[in-house]
């Protein structure tokens, strides 16, 4: 019996929440979109400057707020530490 096991994944999203309203949107729809992902074994983690409220809840999205203005490199090695 070959049981594959799937390793756990985690997405990082550095996200600058300065959006138009028009991205904003399409962001959003995207974020719906990666949570219909065909695999059971990842999270979504979004690095913003300030707290923001989405309007959907998900278990699989963690929102993890940098409190300094910084770059997307430094966002996402802000999140590597909660991996």
């Amino acid at each position: 019996m070959n049981i594959q096991i799937e390793p756990f994944v985690s997405i990082i999203i550095p996200l600058h929440w300065g959006l138009k309203p028009e991205n904003r949107e399409r962001f959003l729809d995207d974020l719906k979109k990666y949570l219909k992902i065909n695999y059971r074994s990842f999270e979504i983690i979004l690095v913003t400057e300030k707290k923001v409220s989405l309007p959907f809840i998900s278990k699989k999205i963690r929102h993890l707020v940098i409190n300094k203005p910084c770059g997307p490199g430094d966002k996402r090695d802000f999140a590597l530490r909660y991996v």
